[in-house]
């Protein structure tokens, strides 16, 4: 099966050694490829935008193709500025930008955006390189490289865009555990009047280790609300930085409490077997890992738009 080397080799071996680095979580695997190949040699520029564009410099200067390397999410889309512009000087460029895998495209997960075709008919080529599976065999970053590098020298040189999905732990071995399914939501109504307090608790009577989960919050009307609701709750709570709740509010669980609930998880001990998501989106990577991985009780979301 295929990996970022094989994809880092094929480059190289096709004439295109320098790549233009903005770090982050998700392109870990090209990184750490780009930096242990003899062959290579890389800038780092933690600015998307502003590395497009030293691509761009760089394909004036040489006539030769920079590879430029980013993470999931928006941060792909900041390369649009200087693909365009490659596109229009028929400049040679190439994106790799990491992706997410299909599992998580359209349930909320952080950093991710549709990045199929993102930069559409400003790009040569488009070509989508899925996880890598045991059956994916090793000629598929190959042909892809090969294919996309082709496009991009000529005859009329321009940009092409490789989108190459990864699963976490990126180290794992693709063979191994299967990502779990998506907990199960049951819509609850937004607190916290008497009455939906009264469903919340109803909702917990046979539980013996609910918690509250707060996401994204928009402001302090509802960040009161949700004080209010942990307070009548009794419930242990813990807050995503994304809520603005401060681990100096009283009901309010400092992030100790997640390292905590994840130790319990992992040694067998007792963990929640309710939990009830209020607010919007959470940035916690061991939350979600937690919630996916370790978590079999009855997960709750009340309704929120994430804005926050």
């Amino acid at each position: 099966m295929w990996h970022s080397g094989h994809l880092v080799d094929e480059l190289v071996r096709r004439g295109v050694t320098h790549f233009v680095i903005s770090p982050g979580s998700r392109s870990t695997p090209l990184t750490l490829a780009i930096a242990r190949h003899p062959g290579t040699s890389h800038v780092i520029a933690y600015d998307e935008r502003g590395a497009g564009y030293y691509a761009i410099g760089y394909a004036r200067a040489t006539g030769r193709p920079a590879a430029l390397v980013c993470t999931s999410g928006t941060a792909a889309a900041n390369y649009l500025p200087a693909i365009t512009e490659a596109a229009n000087a028929a400049l040679p460029l190439i994106a790799l930008t990491a992706d997410r895998p299909p599992e998580l495209h359209g349930v909320g997960a952080n950093q991710t955006i549709d990045q199929q075709k993102l930069y559409g008919g400003f790009v040569r080529c488009f070509v989508n390189l899925p996880p890598a599976t045991a059956e994916s065999g090793e000629g598929v970053p190959e042909n892809a490289v090969a294919q996309a590098v082709e496009t991009c020298l000529g005859p009329i040189p321009g940009p092409v865009h490789l989108n190459c999905m990864f699963r976490e732990p990126f180290d794992l071995a693709p063979d191994g555990p299967a990502d779990a399914g998506t907990p199960l939501v049951v819509d609850a109504p937004v607190p916290p009047d008497e009455g939906e307090l009264a469903q919340f608790e109803q909702l917990a009577r046979d539980r013996e280790r609910p918690m509250l989960l707060v996401g994204g919050l928009a402001g302090e009307r509802e960040r009161d609300a949700v004080r209010h609701l942990a307070e009548a709750l009794g419930w242990p709570v813990w807050a995503d930085i994304r809520s603005g709740l401060r681990t100096d509010d009283t009901v309010i669980a400092s992030t100790c409490a997640l390292d905590r609930l994840c130790h319990a998880a992992s040694v067998g001990g007792e963990t929640p077997d309710l939990i009830l998501h209020v607010g919007g989106r959470f940035v916690s990577k061991r939350m979600l890992t937690f919630l996916t991985d370790r978590f079999d009780g009855t997960y709750c979301k009340v309704p929120g738009d994430g804005r926050a």
